[in-house]
């Protein structure tokens, strides 16, 4: 057989077997993005068992605008390993700062190789007025075959709200004032610390909640 005939049915064999490899293999184990509510069963397979895990550090009364939180990302349940992946999304606010085997490619964070099922990134607040924030996030397990069967996945979602410090204030309109009087129409501030009266003409009165010595 000539040479050139032989280097035509080789290049055939090459291409047989690159197509004939899984397309996990090499699509997601770098990263993926986009699939925070969808989720992973493109590429691996339909078992949702994954339950993915949040840690923000976020209190209950809400996110404070502008601060950077740590996020702390895993899952549990799925298929036993050391094999995953994730994708994570926030409907507003800052990612920075990707722990290792982790990376923020277009606004979002995902794995950047397949060795490790916990990551960390840091995640800042958005500007004071924004309201409520949603993150998504998908977790992938994989049992490290090359293949798409086998692996678990699973979604969730977590809403957390902005913080808004409510500070009480009275009217002051004492019995007997004249109208335009210093008092009419008064605020009083109970805020944390010393409480303050405002009065009409703009002047500040701070009262001392310290204790005096004798």
């Amino acid at each position: 057989m000539e040479k050139s005939g032989q280097r035509a049915i080789v290049i055939m064999i090459l291409m047989v077997m690159v197509l004939a490899v899984p397309e996990g293999v090499f699509a997601n184990s770098s990263g993926k993005t986009g699939s925070s509510s969808s989720g992973c069963g493109g590429c691996h397979g339909s078992t949702n068992t994954v339950n993915p895990t949040l840690t923000t550090g976020i209190p209950s009364s809400g996110y404070t605008p502008g601060t950077v939180y740590s996020l702390s990302i895993g899952g549990s349940g799925g298929v036993s390993g050391t094999n995953g992946g994730f994708n994570l999304d926030a409907s507003t606010g800052t990612f920075s700062n990707p722990g290792t085997n982790a990376q923020i490619v277009s606004g979002e964070v995902t794995h950047s190789n397949s060795n490790a099922r916990t990551w960390t990134v840091d995640w800042t607040a958005p500007s004071t007025g924004t309201g409520d924030v949603t993150f998504l996030l998908a977790v992938n397990f994989a049992n490290g075959n090359g293949g798409t069967s086998g692996d678990s996945w699973g979604t969730d979602s977590w809403t957390v709200s902005e913080f808004t410090s409510s500070t009480p204030s009275l009217g002051f309109n004492q019995p007997g004032s004249q109208r335009d009087s210093v008092f009419t129409h008064s605020i009083l501030e109970m805020n944390s610390g010393s409480p303050t009266l405002i009065l009409n003409n703009g002047t500040r009165v701070t009262f001392s909640t310290g204790t005096g010595g004798g």
